[in-house]
């Protein structure tokens, strides 16, 4: 089985599994509105295609980033 790489996002976790892309999109929607990100990952397996749903939640707070700033 194929594993997500999902890079340095925070912990993420199947939510769910499924033979309906629909239906793994309407599961992804559900979850992003509860405030996680969501990654949809397709597994074929022979003639079977099995949808995961793998969510993290969104990063909060402030970011330490560099701004540009206008300087005139």
């Amino acid at each position: 089985m194929k594993k997500p790489v999902l890079g340095n996002k925070s912990f993420s976790r199947c939510v769910g599994r499924t033979f309906d892309l629909l239906e793994a999109n309407g599961l992804a929607k559900q979850f992003e509105a509860q405030g996680y990100e969501t990654h949809i990952m397709e597994n074929t397996q022979g003639v079977m295609t099995i949808y995961e749903i793998w969510a993290s939640k969104k990063a909060e707070g402030l970011s330490a980033g560099q701004k540009n700033a206008d300087k005139s």
